[in-house]
């Protein structure tokens, strides 16, 4: 018992004094900066989302047409704010996912790989990931695996990836 407590003891005095020579930190106000798209861009966004979420509760033809008019949109945002990627890569992306469970698999990789075009370093792992998806569904063994490799490897995107 004794013995527990002294070593109890070394190891509390040795991460005070680990922790008595560390610099303190300087606590800043300032907030990082965040790229926001513009309110143009937010609100052309926001009427495709909109628009899709119209589709929820649908079924059959209805669902289908609903999500096909949401696609347009989206595709509508990536044209008219392509000179701005934060705005345009997303729905770039969103254009992609509709087409893509549409089945619709050409046109979602060409807007797969505009978003990785636009803004890779948000949207690349999701992307790279997706065409990997589509080229393993459509035999296509040898393209899927330098595309998950890809992404497995941490190349295609950055740190940011992570607030997309």
């Amino acid at each position: 018992m004794r013995l527990t407590q002294t070593w109890v003891a070394c190891a509390i005095a040795m991460v005070s004094t680990c922790v008595a020579v560390l610099p303190a930190q300087e606590k800043t106000s300032e907030k990082p900066s965040r790229v926001r798209p513009s309110k143009e861009a937010s609100a052309a966004m926001k009427k495709a989302d909109a628009i899709r979420a119209t589709a929820k509760g649908k079924k059959g033809e209805a669902r289908k047409a609903i999500l096909r008019e949401a696609a347009t949109a989206y595709i509508r945002v990536m044209e008219d704010f392509v000179g701005e990627p934060i705005g345009a890569a997303p729905a770039s992306f969103a254009a992609a996912e509709i087409l893509r469970a549409e089945g619709n698999l050409d046109q979602a990789k060409s807007l797969y790989r505009k978003s990785i075009d636009l803004d890779g370093g948000r949207y690349g792992d999701r992307s790279y990931l997706q065409l990997a998806d589509i080229a393993r569904r459509t035999k296509d063994h040898s393209g899927a695996i330098v595309l998950y490799q890809k992404v497995a490897s941490g190349k295609a995107s950055s740190g940011r990836a992570h607030d997309a």
